[in-house]
């Protein structure tokens, strides 16, 4: 793509492209080093100065992080989630996400959304984070005290009276 095209970019197209660099760092079958994550950072970031100075430093900073996010590369996310105020909404969405991706409370993806959900602590105590937190203790909950296994997603969306009549159904000791 010929550099006078990048500059004819509108700002929807251009958030579209930090974006997709982002997203594509985060899809590569290697393992980025935190090197290669801080290199694609500074590309972002220059991209942003020298041709796109209408899009905001704070997005370019929650793209990155969602990427890091979603490479389970939590101890560099967390260095650089301060640096934007969309850190709980971001953290928020990947917990969401890995959740419902999850089979179950051991399941990995299940801990990189219990991860992300102690990283909001820090950002955000909002109705919506404590009732994504609860959703979480109760998930575990129903699995190792009442051996009940539907996935993850199947409890978010399940109608809680339906819920609680089925716990109580599978077993002796589940009304206590």
């Amino acid at each position: 793509m010929p550099l006078n095209s990048f500059l004819n970019l509108n700002s929807n197209s251009a958030s579209q492209l930090i974006q997709r660099i982002c997203a594509q760092a985060g899809k590569t079958s290697a393992e980025l080093t935190d090197k290669d994550w801080l290199e694609i950072l500074s590309v972002i970031l220059d991209l942003r100065e020298k041709i796109f100075d209408f899009i905001s430093v704070d997005f370019c900073y929650s793209c990155f992080c969602e990427a890091l996010l979603y490479q389970q590369n939590f101890k560099l996310a967390r260095e650089y989630l301060v640096k934007t105020a969309k850190a709980p909404t971001i953290l928020l969405k990947v917990s969401k996400e890995y959740f419902n991706s999850a089979t179950g409370p051991n399941d990995e993806s299940f801990k990189y959304a219990e991860k992300c959900m102690e990283m909001l602590k820090k950002f955000d105590e909002s109705p919506k984070a404590r009732e994504e937190r609860n959703l979480h203790k109760a998930t575990k909950i129903l699995y190792e005290q009442f051996n009940y296994k539907k996935v993850p997603i199947q409890i978010r969306l399940a109608d809680k009276y339906e819920l609680i009549k089925d716990v109580i159904n599978s077993g002796d000791a589940s009304y206590q």
